[in-house]
């Protein structure tokens, strides 16, 4: 009979829990750096008359699963998507579609930096 210990699994269980945590409790923080480069990234493509259409660009408070970028004044849609009457001016898909690759580092780099600390492979933050 044949038989495997590993000394030390529970350890590196416990390690991992620890890591999965703390990696879900930075995603928030990570979440809202995302936000405020769409919202920084959109305020630059709005199309200027007042103003007033890159004031009402703005972000909620990040959750544990999302972030939310909004252009409050009534006529953004219209701006965004054009209408029968109007060419489009798209500002906020833009902004999303420029970032995306910014968001994967960021999202990324806090996820692997909050196990990394956590399973002790690299110091503290």
């Amino acid at each position: 009979m044949i038989g495997w210990q590993v000394i030390g699994a529970d350890k590196l269980a416990h390690q991992f829990a620890a890591a999965a945590a703390q990696s879900v409790a930075r995603v928030p923080t990570a979440l809202a750096q995302c936000g405020l480069l769409v919202v920084r990234t959109a305020k630059q493509k709005a199309p200027v008359d007042t103003g007033f259409l890159r004031s009402a660009i703005q972000m909620s408070p990040p959750t544990q699963t999302h972030v939310d970028v909004v252009a409050h004044a009534s006529y953004s849609a219209y701006q965004e998507l054009g209408t029968s009457r109007m060419k489009a001016q798209p500002f906020m898909r833009p902004a999303l579609d420029e970032n995306r690759e910014e968001f994967e580092r960021i999202l990324g780099h806090e996820v692997v930096d909050a196990s990394l600390h956590t399973v002790g492979i690299i110091g503290t933050p």
